[in-house]
């Protein structure tokens, strides 16, 4: 399992698909949390395709704190992705 290849086919799908709904959770925070989460798995026996496409996945939908579908975030990021 090749994850740099599969970290770009999600950085790719990100750039033609997602729309950030604000700056602080672009590429360059889902690259953070991968980095974060690779440290916080080394010595564990994961899938570690499964973290990465947790971390580039995650908050594919973040909708503000008062918003008034903000319960139904994952809901819509699960209907964002394929």
């Amino acid at each position: 399992m090749d994850l740099q290849h599969w970290q770009a086919q999600f950085e790719n799908w990100l750039k033609n698909h997602h729309q950030h709904q604000d700056a602080a959770h672009g590429v360059c925070h889902f690259r953070r949390v991968w980095a974060t989460a690779q440290k916080l798995a080394a010595d564990d026996d994961v899938d570690m395709l499964v973290i990465l496409t947790a971390c580039y996945f995650h908050d594919i939908v973040s909708l503000a704190k008062n918003h008034p579908q903000r319960q139904r975030s994952s809901i819509l990021a699960a209907e964002e992705t394929p």
